[in-house]
């Protein structure tokens, strides 16, 4: 296999996490494999997988450095930052198979 390099972060990438699609039947989850990243430069960025494109990148205005990554399944993200916060996103695919990250809670 190939190696690949996803770039774009401006700074330190502190966590990465794969993500695979649900085998549920719910049509807004995730339909494709893909990376997840978080970095000092306060994004959060979702990489295809098969192409390494980014096609998320979610800037958190305030957060300072996003220093990790966690996920229970392909519809959520938890994120934290050094500023004592942690995020949780929802992850969907919309019906013109566009990604979406939307904030469900902040702690």
């Amino acid at each position: 296999g190939s190696i690949m390099e996803c770039r774009g972060h401006s700074s330190n990438i502190n966590s990465c996490l794969f993500l695979c699609p649900s085998l549920s039947s719910n049509k807004d989850t995730l339909n494709e494999n893909v990376l997840v990243s978080c970095s000092n430069d306060s994004t959060v960025k979702i990489w295809k997988q098969d192409t390494g494109d980014c096609i998320i990148s979610e800037y958190i205005s305030g957060a300072g450095p996003i220093s990790d990554l966690a996920s229970p399944s392909s519809s959520l993200i938890a994120c934290s930052s050094f500023q004592k916060v942690v995020h949780i996103w929802g992850l969907q695919t919309t019906l013109n198979n566009k990604h979406m990250l939307y904030l469900r809670a902040k702690y």
